[in-house]
């Protein structure tokens, strides 16, 4: 493989891989994952990431409040004061640290005021852009929603990746249109997955990244498992069994994608 991998969607921060980073890190390298970028959800990751972030060399961090953050007492109480203070605290965060990416943001069914949800989405949005980083999305059952917002505000000039894609033809092909990648995780890998897969060996490969969304949704055969970067390998090799150029190939529009969204954007 002529090109390193890069994990487009870690949660590295966990507490789960708090006694093994080093050898988890140690990992993924020995299976050609070289950068790995570590997403925040919520305020308590924005103060544990920088620690983390500085024992893995090369990787970078992205910075959002996460739709379901939403779902407390204060949100339900209050979703408008809620969405305005959360929104505040990851632009504080995000001017501070200078993530190479705003995320994970975006709307999710489960989660609380449909109107709140989308006051934080936007304002999440603007950030991106005034900061000129890719917005990394999450989207539960409001997809048209989602869309609706992209088009009206726009993307941030580096674009944005569109996390754990499993949807219809219809739906890549809107989200490509607006400049959207398309976030291939564990499953792409699954027994169920079939027109997953079918739809994704016809897609432009520039249109695609992969991730792991660890320590969740690890790839087959690691299914049941706390998921790791060096399981990107398996998200990757069903990747180019579907496709008609060959590992290299796939590797290095993986590696340019990347490039072109996160370094820049981080120096």
């Amino acid at each position: 493989m002529a090109a390193g991998l890069w994990d487009t969607h870690t949660h590295l921060q966990d507490e789960s891989f708090a006694g093994d980073l080093e050898e988890v890190a140690a990992r993924a390298r020995g299976r050609g994952v070289e950068r790995m970028v570590l997403v925040g959800v919520d305020e308590g990751d924005f103060a544990r990431i920088p620690a983390v972030l500085a024992r893995l060399a090369g990787s970078v961090a992205a910075l959002g409040i996460h739709p379901l953050r939403l779902c407390g007492d204060d949100a339900r109480a209050d979703p408008a004061a809620a969405a305005a203070r959360l929104a505040e605290a990851a632009a504080e965060a995000a001017r501070r640290l200078r993530p190479a990416a705003i995320g994970e943001i975006g709307l999710d069914a489960a989660a609380g005021s449909e109107e709140a949800q989308a006051r934080l989405f936007r304002s999440q949005l603007a950030l991106a852009r005034e900061l000129d980083v890719p917005a990394l999305f999450h989207c539960r059952r409001r997809f048209g929603e989602l869309v609706g917002i992209l088009r009206r505000d726009g993307l941030p000039r580096r674009g944005a990746i569109y996390h754990a894609f499993s949807g219809s033809r219809e739906m890549a092909e809107e989200l490509m249109a607006l400049g959207v990648r398309l976030g291939l995780g564990g499953a792409l890998t699954y027994g169920n997955a079939a027109r997953l897969r079918a739809l994704v060996a016809g897609l432009p490969l520039a249109a695609l990244v992969v991730e792991t969304d660890c320590p969740d949704l690890a790839p087959e055969p690691h299914r049941g498992e706390r998921n790791e970067p060096a399981y990107l390998a398996e998200i990757f090799a069903a990747l180019c069994r579907l496709r008609a150029e060959g590992e290299d190939a796939v590797a290095e529009a993986l590696a340019r994608t990347c490039e072109a969204m996160f370094e820049a954007a981080h120096g």
